[in-house]
């Protein structure tokens, strides 16, 4: 299994996940909401369930839920996530990101290679090791801190559920969520890189800023963080992406999740920046007949 691999494990939740200023655009276009809230009460015919908007980070003070938010986790039967983590999903995400001929090198080229290597190379990880890896895989690794050996707040959440005895569904498949950068022709992947290299100057203040958003719960604020960073990005391949995590991505899980929610205790999480706007999941279940209210502390 190829070094790069557990760090692409703990990217692709999305990416939960999934770029950090591509996780900043999630919501463009999307209509602020009338209270912010990551935590929401969904009720239909008697039927209470919960939605939480997560982000995937392993930072302590985040993983550690706030005490109204952690009582409904206590008390759900049912965790339905983005994507479960297992064996499984690692050797399918090995599979999928491995290239089979060519090297890194080959197909983008010496410069750009160089370029990468110098930036990987500063975060302790050799660049030999990403010879062999497709350059999309790359790129996703550049926009995403070197992964803690703690789990992520999503998985955490996993963990917690399965060490109860409680059902753990996904809404998405792993497969589901590579494609959308699998499908990337070679250029395309090339000019990913490329911007996720232009966007390394500004990584870590948009992070920050995007957890000190999270921390306070404010949908609102970090909705008008994203529509500021989308005037810095002008390019076809991130506007077609942004059509499929966005909007295609939300109909899917919201399709998924109905099922479950004939029944009540069940516990949606998945990234924050999926909630809000007219195609985020929260106007979509309105949009359905649910009646969706903020939890507040």
């Amino acid at each position: 299994m190829f070094p790069g691999v557990l760090w692409l494990m703990n990217i692709l939740h999305f990416t939960r996940s999934t770029l950090t200023w591509l996780a900043c655009l999630y919501a463009l276009l999307l209509a602020p909401l009338a209270s912010a809230s990551l935590l929401w009460q969904i009720e239909k015919e008697g039927k209470h369930n919960h939605i939480f908007g997560t982000i995937h980070v392993a930072d302590r003070d985040i993983v550690k839920l706030p005490a109204h938010v952690d009582r409904v986790v206590s008390q759900a039967d049912v965790l339905l996530l983005e994507v479960k983590q297992g064996a499984q999903s690692l050797q399918v995400i090995a599979d999928r990101t491995t290239l089979q001929e060519s090297t890194l090198r080959q197909l983008v080229g010496s410069d750009l290679y160089s370029q990468i290597s110098a930036v990987m190379k500063q975060r302790g990880m050799a660049p030999a090791s990403l010879q062999r890896l497709k350059p999309w895989a790359v790129g996703l690794m550049l926009n995403f801190p070197v992964p803690s050996l703690e789990p992520v707040l999503d998985v955490s959440l996993q963990y917690r559920f399965q060490n109860a005895g409680k059902q753990v569904h996904s809404l998405e498949t792993i497969d589901e969520q590579l494609d959308l950068f699998d499908r990337l022709t070679l250029q395309e992947q090339i000019e990913f890189l490329h911007l996720s290299l232009q966007q390394q100057a500004d990584f870590d203040r948009n992070l920050a800023r995007m957890k000190e958003l999270y921390r306070a719960g404010d949908i609102d604020a970090i909705h008008a963080f994203a529509q500021s960073q989308t005037l810095n990005v002008h390019s076809p391949v991130m506007e077609r992406l942004m059509t499929e995590i966005v909007e295609r991505r939300n109909q899917r899980m919201f399709e998924r999740l109905q099922v479950h929610l004939n029944k009540s205790g069940n516990l949606i999480a998945v990234g924050a920046l999926h909630l809000p706007g007219e195609q985020g999941l929260l106007q979509l279940l309105r949009k359905a007949g649910y009646r969706v209210q903020p939890v507040s502390p």
